[in-house]
């Protein structure tokens, strides 16, 4: 069924904003039965018509200027995952920065605050008098404390600014990119981080070779190239379109929508009128991004409770898989492997495992779980018998493979998903809500799983398996497709009975609509 879109005109204030999503003027070209207004369509109503707006505006082209434009302004956030290898420091306190600072502030202003933060606990760290920064794995209390030294000061700034710059980020390019290249961009921020991955730990063998503290100070001042791209870049780019509507600056948002989404630049296109309106229609029923102090908001209905468990399922599992690659180092040398030099060429090896995450679905995060089971049993297996060489490599080698399967599935939902699923009013707050899951299970990591290791050595693969299987089981009844599904869909998605056999259904209708549009163009050809 061919759905009419109506046009709307921005509205000059947030006051404004439900008039905005209720009105209707003249019909644009998808013709269809039916006169239904965004805020009357079912959610597969809503799949359908935007289905018929992309035969009719099949998106911006990326050879075009504006398509080179796009992806400059994407590729400038993208560059904060180089940032997510200092998140060990004040990774819980960003919190406070991320609940706050993309709301009040917007997008752009907030990577850049984070950025400065991170820069300076970078500066701190590479240029402090002594190496006392490595022997600690979490300042953020001491940090504060007044006899702590530069060093230690730095590591939690760094945290700190790492931690809140990933999540305005990945917020602002959720909410700029085009609605079907939206899983690419934010998987490209995956691809970055393992750009800087590689990055690090092929420079380490390098630096390794140092004989004095510019082993550790030059990785360090290393890591300011990210930071300094994306705060020199900030100036240029646009601010998230739906951070601008939030506000009432309606005309902007249009005329960003319009610039990065439509092949022809039209703003009376069918799709920048539909975006639009979904827009107005989300600013509509939700009216609390204004109030960026309001965390209830988070816990408040069925369905942002629901989404919060998401979160939390993301942040636990996505840390907890198993210790195969954060305590990489530790496992080769209880496998026998101790040479240091060799360490590191195995560690950039390692790195480059963890390529080609770009692949985002329900299916293949549980895929990625279940390997993960597997791989800490065999894993577990082999390495019982490490004191035998060929039994030793034998568990190396399944660390690599281990490596590509749960990273390819479960460092892309780590970025995309929570940002996905989340509404405009709470997509910042909720981030910091993640970013909160996952700091607390890095400090499981970091301060159980390393004596842990040393107590029950090969027997704690084990234990990770059975957590894994838990996994599973829960991404199977709770987890919920969203691959191709508009932001703007989630809130119909969420507060259905059954979210994850709603967002199947449009899945199939937009599916079904695609190709009955491709059958009916073939028969008149």
């Amino acid at each position: 069924m061919s759905m009419n879109v109506d046009k709307v005109e921005a509205s000059p204030a947030p006051a404004h904003l439900e008039d905005a999503a209720l009105q209707e003027a003249e019909t644009n070209d998808v013709k269809g039965d039916n006169n239904l207004a965004i805020h009357e369509m079912t959610p597969e109503e809503k799949a359908e018509a935007l289905a018929t707006a992309y035969m009719s505006d099949p998106g911006v082209d990326y050879r075009s200027r504006r398509g080179i434009q796009l992806i400059c302004c994407l590729l400038a956030c993208l560059v904060c995952g180089t940032d997510s290898g200092f998140d060990s420091g004040g990774g819980v306190s960003a919190f406070f920065l991320n609940f706050v600072l993309p709301d009040k502030l917007g997008r752009r202003k907030a990577m850049g605050i984070c950025n400065t933060i991170l820069i300076m606990g970078l500066l701190l760290t590479g240029l402090a008098k002594n190496s006392a920064m490595f022997l600690l794995v979490s300042v953020s209390l001491l940090s504060l404390a007044s006899n702590t030294d530069t060093s230690q000061q730095g590591r939690y700034f760094m945290g700190l600014g790492a931690v809140a710059a990933s999540a305005a980020a990945r917020s602002y390019i959720v909410e700029l990119a085009p609605a079907k290249h939206r899983g690419f961009f934010l998987g490209s921020y995956n691809v970055v981080q393992t750009m800087g991955s590689i990055l690090c730990s092929g420079s380490a063998i390098g630096f390794g070779h140092m004989a004095d503290n510019w082993a550790w100070r030059g990785l360090l001042l290393l890591g300011l190239y990210g930071p300094i791209i994306n705060i020199s870049c900030l100036y240029f780019i646009p601010e998230s379109p739906r951070w601008l509507y939030a506000r009432g600056r309606t005309d902007e948002a249009l005329a960003v929508i319009t610039k990065y989404h439509s092949r022809h630049n039209d703003p009376q296109s069918p799709l920048v009128q539909l975006e639009i309106q979904e827009i107005a229609e989300e600013m509509r029923t939700m009216g609390s991004a204004e109030r960026w102090w309001d965390a209830k908001v988070l816990f408040a209905t069925r369905a942002n409770r629901y989404r919060m468990g998401l979160a939390a399922m993301i942040g636990f599992w996505g840390q907890l898989l198993g210790p195969a690659t954060t305590y990489f180092t530790v496992l080769l040398t209880a496998a026998g492997i101790t040479d240091t030099e060799r360490q590191r060429v195995l560690n950039f090896i390692n790195s480059r495992s963890r390529n080609g995450e770009l692949f985002l679905s329900e299916q293949v995060t549980i895929f990625g779980t279940a390997s993960a089971a597997v791989g800490m049993l065999i894993i577990g297996g082999l390495l019982s018998r490490q004191h035998e060489k060929n039994y030793a490599n034998a568990g190396v080698a399944f660390i690599y493979l281990y490596g590509i399967f749960t990273q390819v599935a479960w460092v892309p939902v780590n970025n995309l998903y929570p940002a996905e699923i989340m509404t405009f009013d709470i997509r910042a707050k909720a981030l910091a809500f993640q970013a909160v899951c996952t700091q607390t299970a890095g400090l499981i990591n970091t301060f159980g799983v390393p004596p842990a290791l040393v107590a029950l050595n090969w027997k704690l693969y084990f234990i990770f398996a059975a957590w894994d299987v838990l996994g599973v089981a829960v991404q199977f009844f709770f987890m919920v497709e969203t691959k191709g599904i508009p932001l703007e869909q989630m809130e119909d998605i969420f507060t259905d009975h059954s979210p994850r056999h709603k967002a199947a259904a449009i899945i199939r209708a937009k599916d079904e609509k695609l190709k009955a549009e491709k059958r009916a163009r073939a028969t008149a050809a």
